[in-house]
């Protein structure tokens, strides 16, 4: 096949869809169970919401001197 394309073209997307081994397997497992415990308490959706909204106050204010 002589497409013209060589192999640097090529899309590279294994940083999107892939995992990289077991210890980032563990590392997801441990964030997602620190999510997980701070949705189901009280004080962690406390403080999941007031994090996200100053990030969300940020967002504007960049947005708004952009």
């Amino acid at each position: 096949m002589d497409g013209g394309a060589d192999s640097t073209s090529l899309v590279q997307y294994t940083a999107y869809v892939g995992i990289g081994g077991p210890f980032s397997v563990i590392k997801l497992f441990c964030g997602g169970l620190l999510f997980w415990f701070m949705v189901k308490f009280s004080l962690g959706r406390k403080l999941l919401t007031t994090s996200l909204g100053r990030l969300n106050e940020m967002t504007q204010k960049h947005l708004n001197t952009m």
